[in-house]
């Protein structure tokens, strides 16, 4: 059942790659969509015992992972974003960042998130300071090309935590 999956895909591409250039791209996009959603419902109607106890493990990693490892970092960003930190870091290391990366200084903030806890936290923070205006939204795209990765806290937190 598996190779039929990987032929299935295979030849979705294809046809992608193929009709995308007749005019008719939207149609098979449609059907193909369907169709890889039928294909899931008929494995969730086939296999239920497997897909709940694959749902449950998946809550219970999330749960007992990767919320306590992430939590943390959530609720201090937002309490030094709070207590002003960002504006005092910013003015300090504007003169560095600005001409390295061409962002504002808050954005030394960001970076030092995201290095220390990780993707989530420097995605949250960049959309924060898009959301206040601080922020161009040219500006939050280089941030998030550089912000957005994971850090070694997290690493050790979440990953290093479920290989013991």
């Amino acid at each position: 059942m598996t190779n039929f999956i990987i032929i299935i895909t295979i030849i979705s591409v294809l046809l992608f790659l193929r009709v995308k250039y007749l005019g008719l791209y939207k149609k098979v996009k449609f059907i193909t969509l369907v169709s890889i959603v039928f294909i899931m419902v008929f494995y969730i109607l086939i296999y239920p015992s497997e897909i709940i106890e694959a749902t449950r493990s998946g809550i219970l990693l999330w749960a007992n992972v990767v919320l306590p490892s992430l939590l943390p970092f959530f609720i201090g960003a937002e309490l030094l974003v709070g207590l002003g930190l960002v504006k005092f870091i910013g003015v300090l290391i504007e003169p560095i960042i600005r001409p390295i990366f061409h962002v504002p200084g808050e954005a030394s903030f960001i970076f030092a998130m995201s290095i220390t806890s990780g993707y989530p936290i420097g995605v949250k923070l960049t959309s924060n300071l898009r959301k206040s205006n601080v922020i161009s939204q040219s500006e939050a795209q280089r941030i998030i090309s550089f912000c957005s990765t994971s850090g070694p806290l997290f690493m050790i937190g979440a990953v290093a935590n479920v290989t013991l």
